[in-house]
């Protein structure tokens, strides 16, 4: 886009059409809950809160809503994505909080346009110049379904899909213990598991052991599709199947995750998006539901700890070892599968997955990993910018250089601890984004 005011005719037509010859401006949209990390919580400052988070330096195309800064309500800390521009003033990074299944289906080619607005309410793309996104960002990983939407709308013109992971994500445990409870709140995995199994319906059971007053749990969730849903029921799957009869499976769809269990809690209210979810919380007594750290700490939510760890202790970086970043796997609810096979090896390799049973001894047990979703092919001009985002989750391989990335809000952390998986990552950012 036009960047300075410019005579030519040439340079007009250019950000007419939406850049500099120079310049990559990257649309994407997806994920609510890895949006602190990535864009700020300035979001936050309007009411219903802006979705659509762009640099400045974007101007294009032009919106009749609000459109927050990439920035924090409180200074002191740099969002990843307006770092980005800092280190390459002539790309900028715009990003509209759809939610990750809406974003799926941008990417895949399913529904509408990445050019619809992102509106506050009633969104119908990201506001990007060109129908698909350049990027999506993902709490859930690609399953089989979404690669085979993908083959069937996207493979002639993009090849392949292209998930790397970027970042982790403690999901807090959010409630409102109402009047005359006390303000903190230590929940065991077993305490969890009978909740969400619909065992325990009441604040006042004798398991809970917290000495608060009786009252229905009242269960509140993300109704659209959320990537926190997904690892939420992805640890509900793993740690509490042996003892409730493989009650969960993980699923983006709260719905789906918890199954018949849904039908003993003593009260239920979905609500549309995750950050819609944390303020549903903080207004109803007796409200119990998740969501990622960084939105519930945006919005003054309360959270528990949880088996003793509290969410904020996540370290600056986990060590995930290289043979837990599986290549050329989806996941399909609690499996792993091998995806579609009628692309060539070395292009569905460029699916990356941590393997839902990495292990991270420890740590807060509740963890997500956010991934962000490009095209193997097709980039053009943006294949430069998009690797050096990708780039920007990543320290260098070489011994003792640097680290130079901002610092995460707490409860996020960067995955690469691990010299060999840094190693495996920035090769696929190589040869992956053409």
């Amino acid at each position: 886009m036009l960047r300075y005011p410019l005579a030519s005719c040439l340079f007009a037509l250019l950000a007419a059409a939406g850049g500099r010859a120079d310049a990559a401006d990257l649309y994407g949209g997806g994920a609510d809950s890895a949006a602190v990390a990535y864009v700020g919580d300035a979001y936050l400052a309007s009411s219903p809160s802006t979705r659509l988070s762009r640099d400045p330096a974007i101007a294009v195309p032009a919106v009749a809503f609000g459109v927050a800064a990439l920035a924090n309500l409180q200074p002191g800390r740099t969002p990843v994505f307006a770092d980005f521009h800092s280190r390459y003033p002539s790309d900028a990074v715009s990003y509209c909080r759809t939610g990750t299944i809406f974003a799926k289906k941008l990417f895949n080619g399913q529904q509408l346009q990445a050019s619809g607005a992102c509106a506050p309410l009633n969104f119908a793309g990201v506001s990007a110049l060109e129908p698909r996104p350049d990027f999506v960002g993902a709490d859930a990983p690609f399953s089989t379904a979404d690669y085979n939407a993908f083959l069937l709308a996207m493979q002639a013109e993009r090849s392949a899909v292209v998930q790397l992971p970027v970042l982790a994500q403690a999901v807090a445990v959010i409630y409102n213990g109402g009047t005359g409870a006390p303000l903190a709140l230590n929940l065991s995995t077993a305490q969890l598991c009978q909740i969400f199994a619909g065992d325990i319906v009441n604040w006042g059971d004798s398991r809970l052991g917290t000495g608060r007053p009786p009252g229905p749990i009242a269960i509140v969730y993300p109704n659209a599709g959320s990537g926190s849903a997904f690892a939420w029921s992805s640890y509900l799957a793993a740690r509490c199947n042996a003892s409730f009869g493989h009650q969960f499976r993980a699923d983006a769809d709260f719905a789906v995750a918890v199954g018949a269990a849904m039908q003993r809690y003593a009260a239920v209210s979905p609500r549309f998006s995750e950050s819609d979810a944390v303020a549903a919380v903080r207004s109803t007594a007796g409200a119990l539901g998740f969501s990622g750290l960084g939105e519930a700490q945006a919005q003054g939510a309360r959270y528990a700890t949880v088996d003793g760890y509290d969410p904020a202790t996540l370290p600056p970086s986990l060590n995930i070892a290289a043979g837990s970043l599986l290549q050329g796997m989806v996941l399909d609810g609690n499996t792993v599968n091998q995806a579609p096979p009628m692309i060539p090896s070395a292009m569905r390799n460029c699916l990356k997955l941590v393997s839902p049973s990495v292990p991270l001894p420890n740590l807060y047990p509740i963890v997500g990993f956010h991934y962000l979703d490009s095209y193997y092919a097709g980039n053009g001009a943006k294949a430069p910018a998009l690797r050096n985002l990708l780039r920007q989750f990543l320290r260098p391989t070489a011994a003792g250089a640097p680290d130079t990335r901002v610092a995460l809000p707490p409860g996020y952390s960067y995955l690469d601890g691990n010299l060999t998986l840094r190693f495996v990552l920035h090769t696929a950012i190589n040869n992956c984004i053409n």
